[in-house]
């Protein structure tokens, strides 16, 4: 049977995330394809698409790199790499500030929009559960949200953005105190 790229990239993705689940207890697999879909409906070439399927993959799952690459190719097991974080990095603010220092040297624009996307839909999930959620958001998980929407404005525009700046306006703001910490 012959499948599409994009077909070949959620089955890959539902395979990879298979028993994953959200602490809510959803399946994890409807993260990534939301935000594949995201991307779809701001008309982004199907690249963009398949990454945003595979966004997760080598942060969360145990499959890596060469797996992307053997069923994908180097430009999108590249790309999936650059949005991943190492998670060999414990602490959190490290590995946060370490993954918006690689992101922001990504040269192709287009997979700003994959994050956007992936935040943007973090953002919705949670507060589709209770609006309280991200307003209670803790102080560092906020400020990756603020410094993440900081990177996304200066390389992004448009829908997608308008409505992850809206989502933002949810949280808190940062007292004094917790930007004297940054």
């Amino acid at each position: 049977m012959y499948y599409t790229q994009l077909e070949r990239a959620v089955k890959f993705a539902v395979k990879a995330h298979q028993g994953q689940k959200r602490k809510d207890g959803v399946d994890f697999i409807c993260h990534p394809i939301t935000v594949g879909m995201m991307l779809q409906q701001i008309g982004m070439k199907e690249k963009y698409i398949i990454i945003g399927f595979l966004h997760d993959i080598i942060e969360d799952t145990s499959y890596n790199y060469n797996d992307i690459k053997e069923r994908f190719g180097d430009e999108i097991a590249d790309a999936v790499r650059g949005l991943s974080e190492d998670k060999k990095i414990k602490d959190y603010k490290l590995r946060k500030a370490a993954f918006m220092a690689q992101i922001q040297n990504l040269e192709d624009n287009n997979l700003m929009y994959i994050e956007c996307a992936d935040k943007l839909h973090n953002l919705l999930y949670d507060y589709a559960k209770n609006p309280n959620i991200i307003a209670d958001y803790s102080e560092r998980r906020r400020w990756y949200y603020f410094e993440m929407q900081k990177i996304i404005n200066q390389r992004c525009q448009g829908p997608l953005v308008a409505r992850f700046n809206e989502m933002i306006t949810f949280l808190k703001p940062l007292d004094e105190e917790e930007k004297k910490d940054q």
